[in-house]
């Protein structure tokens, strides 16, 4: 468990915490609890393996 206000203990989490609330709930019309979770799924899927990283 990480201190409160220290985003620097798990910047992983931090950086798809940040994600979601500032573009996953902004882009998508999302009505129910499965589509947070399956875009979330394809969001991770993304990131851990089609996502340029220099």
């Amino acid at each position: 468990m990480s201190r409160a206000g220290t985003p620097t203990d798990n910047p992983v989490n931090e950086s798809l915490n940040g994600w979601i609330k500032e573009e996953l709930f902004i882009d998508f019309d999302l009505k129910h609890c499965e589509d947070v979770s399956n875009l979330i799924k394809l969001y991770i899927d993304y990131y851990n393996n089609e996502r340029p990283s220099y």
